[in-house]
């Protein structure tokens, strides 16, 4: 199916970046120096908070920058009976839905502002374990350091790739659906 092919270069992008912080965390318990003496008493507060400031413009800028993309779409949107109504009604007198006219092009508009998107959340969301990984790196310990990595994973696990983050925007942005796509998404 259209999606489903579709959705396997994000996919394969989170599976690398997701596996990339385990081999990170793996070199830290496996190839960090045993004492690299005393540590910053700045360092960990600082990345800390550098860390959420970077956890939060992953999710604010991305979004931002899909909403613009959104608004400079184009994309032609037509009315149909809805066939959740009841079939009661005949077809002329049913409710309507919005539907875009060409739903290919709509997931196609999709994917060009989703992947971009994507692509800076995941980033964002990996240079939090980085600078756990430099905690663990300098000898601070695992209670210090693992808390980033748990962090990223949570920020990584919430932007797994699906159907309704990819086309979702666009049908909001346009109060319409990809009624062709519809087994697909959900």
């Amino acid at each position: 199916c259209l999606m489903t092919a579709r959705l396997q270069m994000p996919r394969i992008l989170f599976v690398a970046l997701f596996t990339s912080t385990i081999v990170l965390l793996v070199v830290v318990f496996t190839a960090a120096p045993p004492d690299s003496g005393p540590q910053s008493p700045t360092l960990l507060p600082m990345l800390a908070v550098v860390s959420l400031a970077v956890l939060v413009m992953s999710f604010i800028l991305p979004a931002r920058q899909q909403a613009v993309g959104l608004a400079g779409s184009k994309l032609a949107v037509t009315e149909e009976p809805d066939p959740g109504a009841s079939e009661v009604i005949p077809y002329r007198d049913a409710p309507k839905r919005q539907v875009f006219a060409d739903p290919k092009q709509a997931l196609k508009r999709a994917f060009g502002l989703y992947v971009p998107r994507f692509i800076l959340e995941m980033a964002r969301s990996e240079a939090v374990a980085v600078f756990g990984f430099v905690l663990g790196f300098l000898g601070y310990p695992p209670v210090m350091f693992l808390p980033f990595f748990g962090l990223s994973w949570l920020a990584m696990a919430a932007r797994f790739p699906t159907p309704g983050k990819v086309i979702g925007p666009l049908e909001r942005a346009f109060g319409a659906r990809a009624r062709h796509l519809e087994g697909e998404l959900r």
